[in-house]
């Protein structure tokens, strides 16, 4: 996984940049943090959007979960009726 605090200006190459602004945002439906940066080089100022491995949905959610076992109960108790 790339270091996301060591960003590279799009512009003019491989500069670091610096952060001016970082603020949690809902992007796509998914948590991430939007940063604004600006390139000590050429000055120009560009945003990305960082994800955390934890906000990304890699099955189902533990309400999920629980619902289907509750329906499969129902259906246990309602065929033993």
């Amino acid at each position: 996984m790339p270091d996301l605090t060591d960003q590279t200006c799009p512009f003019c190459g491989p500069v670091k940049t610096n952060v001016i602004d970082s603020r949690p945002v809902d992007y796509r439906g998914v948590r991430a943090i939007r940063r604004r940066r600006v390139c000590p080089t050429c000055t120009h100022r560009f945003t990305t959007f960082e994800l955390s491995e934890a906000t990304i949905n890699h099955g189902p959610t533990i309400e999920e979960l629980l619902k289907e076992a509750k329906i499969d109960l129902l259906k246990t108790l309602a065929s033993s009726i």
